[in-house]
């Protein structure tokens, strides 16, 4: 038997519709490059790959490609060698098909994946031109020995991005050793052809860290729970708004494994709440990764940092079989306990368990929604499956710790070989396997990570979650259209989704589309208009549109709702920079050091160094710089405030150092992420600066590619030329640079563009 698919070959539809546009190309090439490496790392070569063996089929009412008929497939462990197809005399003596042949396979040589990849870029030229790059019988062969096409497809299509041809070349390289060596870098490649508006520098790993906290809420939403459909009449507590936090349960004994158990039914309770009461839109229940990450531990901080005015404490017990958990609600401001509750059970029945606790809160709580969306949104799942992925997430709730992010991976997988319809631990997975990219850059991770998130979706096509968390990953490599479409996706299941839409706001943002980027942020707010985040996030767009006193608005509305936060001081500092005004670098050094004062943050110090460099203290920009990088030295920003510093000083071995290691960081973020064109415009500016003009030129080239009007961008690409003895061009582009909003405060810091402001040509527009 097979599965049965519904749909068109590839082939056809070229052949009826011609080439695909590229947005469509691209998606269709990723997902089948996604087929090919599932096929390679299952240890088979396909040998027939082509545009007739790929099917555009309907899958739970989502249309993908996928690859098929197997029927000359063969082991990668076990390598073949045809009969020459040049020499062929009988028809059977050719294996595959004549015009998507790698040229080994014409001269009977060992067929390896890279076989595959040769075939796999005629593919990509079919789809993009609707033609294929060797046609014909006798000059066929000859066409595939020098391993190119006879025209590139841009010369067939002028619309094609600029990189195109270069992987469909590198694909079809005559040497095999000179290809791809695997689909997934294809996929990489295709997919990062994108052209996007990058984020500022300084902020922008805050910005990074807020989407991480959005994709670990949203997947925690994610629930697999048989429903309880009676619901209890009498209150206990009564309030207009609900905005809840769960503190950390308190362990009774110190086994670590129960421990875990008690931060994944922290994380799973919160995500199940926060579903009941949506009629009335009364209740916010805040993330558990977010109480976590601010330290949390008590109702006092939790009316601090996150406005609650109910929160949950619980204690957990396990003794041997039997587990108990016990709830009790407090008024943060009040200090008095409101209602209390405590189950008891197997640990066999932790699911039923679950349930019944979040209908004993909403009881409590008195929400009136619909609890049958909590606790009934994807059916049964085996209990000793619900156990292993209870404890998967509570080791990734606590990932900060060496070895959880393993654990936690071990549980979920775990969770799934015993339950393989367990949508919900596929969604935890692709959200675990995305963080542990995020420590190591490791490519593989992130290809891992959508296989399990569509896996979710495969499983339960109408969980919001599940396409944020895809959408999450789009976003991360630089992918905001398809990530737009994730978004959409979870919006159009759940039009009040919050944290969706935020989502979407992103992808407008870093897309470019920046009044639909401000339409959702604004959205979102009204959805949760006491969530701190909203206002947030809309501050931080405009800073990086250049509108910094409606960013301070956004940030001060913030601080009201969490006046002890330190993320919103480093960023109202930040804006209080931006204006471009030296009376207010008094203001922004205040917010920074009670930024500071509140929670001593990398981000706050790491603005600080920045901040007293462009005040021209720089021992002082160096101490911060160096405190910043003691908390995170893996973040290239620190590093190049401090190279800065340095210069200024004369201190020119430390400035040496600390440059190769802002360089060292940026190539691997630019590898991760081509795109970054902050990034790619900083590399220039250093390669400049150590001699290197050829790689110079070539990231100025690239990050002008990616964005020509970025003002960061334009004034690196100044520096850059000023290094290269290049004053006029410089001269160009610093203009350019400050006619598009770059602070006159930035270039007080920058000891490389000083000949350039002192230069007699040099024309500044004016204020």
């Amino acid at each position: 038997t097979m599965e049965f698919l519904e749909g068109v070959t590839l082939a056809d539809r070229i052949r009826e519709s011609g080439p695909f546009p590229w947005p469509d190309a691209q998606r269709t090439m990723i997902e089948i490059c996604a087929g090919l490496q599932s096929i390679h790392d299952a240890g088979i070569v396909h040998r027939d790959l082509k545009s007739r063996n790929i099917m555009l089929a309907s899958r739970n009412g989502i249309t993908c490609a996928v690859v098929m008929d197997f029927g000359l497939a063969h082991e990668i462990s076990s390598p073949v060698v045809f009969e020459s197809a040049i020499t062929a005399s009988t028809p059977g003596a050719i294996v595959g098909t004549l015009n998507y042949m790698a040229p080994e396979q014409f001269e009977g040589g060992e067929v390896t994946p890279a076989t595959d990849i040769f075939a796999l870029g005629v593919v990509f030229y079919e789809l993009v031109t609707g033609e294929r790059p060797f046609v014909g019988d006798t000059p066929i062969a000859a066409a595939v020995s020098r391993g190119k096409p006879p025209c590139l497809a841009s010369a067939v299509r002028k619309d094609l991005p600029r990189h195109c041809d270069e992987v469909i070349c590198k694909c079809l390289e005559f040497d095999s050793e000179k290809r791809y060596q695997s689909a997934l870098e294809v996929a990489e490649d295709i997919r990062n052809h994108r052209r996007v508006s990058p984020f500022k520098l300084q902020k922008g790993w805050l910005q990074l860290l807020a989407g991480a906290a959005c994709a670990i809420l949203l997947l925690a939403g994610l629930l697999l729970i048989p429903a309880i459909r009676e619901r209890v009449q009498g209150v206990l507590f009564s309030s207009h708004e609900k905005h809840v936090a769960f503190l950390p349960f308190d362990i009774v004994g110190n086994d670590p494994q129960t421990q875990a158990l008690g931060d994944g039914l922290m994380d799973s309770l919160a995500g199940k709440l926060s579903n009941l009461d949506t009629a009335n839109s009364s209740l916010w229940v805040v993330p558990a990764s977010e109480v976590r990450s601010r330290k949390v531990k008590n109702p006092t901080s939790a009316l601090h940092e996150f406005g609650a005015t109910i929160v949950v404490e619980g204690h957990l017990e396990q003794d041997n079989h039997l587990v108990r958990l016990g709830l009790t609600l407090i008024d943060p401001k009040k200090m008095r306990e409101i209602g209390f509750t405590e189950i008891e059970g197997q640990n066999d029945s932790l699911a039923a368990m679950e349930d019944e606790a979040v209908t004993r809160l909403g009881r409590l709580m008195n929400l009136s929604g619909s609890e049958d969306r909590a606790l009934n949104s994807s059916g049964p799942v085996r209990q000793a499956a619900y156990e292993d992925y209870l404890l998967g997430i509570g080791y990734y709730q606590r990932h900060d710790k060496p070895g959880n992010i393993d654990l936690a991976i071990a549980a979920l997988q775990n969770a799934i070989r015993q339950d393989p319809r367990f949508a919900l631990a596929y969604a935890r997975l692709a959200q675990v396997y995305t963080m542990k990219f995020r420590l190591t850059s490791d490519p593989q991770l992130l290809a891992q990570a959508t296989t399990y998130g569509k896996r979710a979706a495969e499983l339960d096509n109408q969980e919001p979650s599940t396409y944020v968390a895809l959408g999450q990953i789009h976003e991360m490599t630089g992918n905001h259209d398809l990530a737009v479409e994730e978004f959409r996706r979870a919006i159009d299941i759940d039009p009040r989704d919050a944290e969706a839409i935020a989502g979407l706001a992103t992808s407008f943002e870093n897309g470019g589309h920046y009044a639909e980027a401000e339409a959702a942020y604004q959205k979102a707010i009204a959805l949760r208009p006491d969530d701190w985040k909203g206002y947030n996030d809309l501050g931080n767009f405009y800073e990086s549109i250049g509108r910094p006193r409606d960013a301070i608005v956004q940030f001060n509305r913030a601080v009201e709702l969490t006046p002890d936060n330190a993320w919103l001081y480093t960023n109202l500092a930040m804006a209080y920079m931006d204006l471009d005004d030296p009376q207010m670098f008094d203001a922004a050094e205040s917010a920074l050091k009670k930024s500071v004062a509140i929670d001593p943050t990398y981000g706050a110090y790491a603005n600080l160094g920045y901040l007293y460099a462009q005040r021209h203290r720089f021992p002082e920009s160096v101490d911060a710089s160096l405190s910043a990088l003691k908390l995170n030295d893996r973040s290239y920003e620190a590093w190049d405030n401090l190279t800065a510093a340095y210069e200024w000083l004369h201190e020119d071995g430390k400035a040496n150092e600390a440059r190769a290691r802002t360089i060292a960081i940026l190539e691997k973020d630019v590898q991760t992420n081509p795109q970054f064109s902050e990034g790619q415009a900083t590399l220039a500016a250093l390669y400049a600066k150590n001699g290197l003009r050829d790689q110079a030129l070539d990231k100025i080239h690239i990050s002008l590619a990616l964005s020509p009007n970025n003002s960061y961008v334009l004034s690196q690409i100044a520096d850059a030329y000023e290094l290269l003895g290049d004053r006029s061009t410089a001269i160009r582009y610093l203009e350019d640079a400050l006619a598009r909003g770059l602070s006159r405060g930035q270039l007080t810091e920058d000891p490389e563009i000083q000949g350039v402001i002192s230069d007699k040509s040099f024309r500044p527009p004016a204020k």
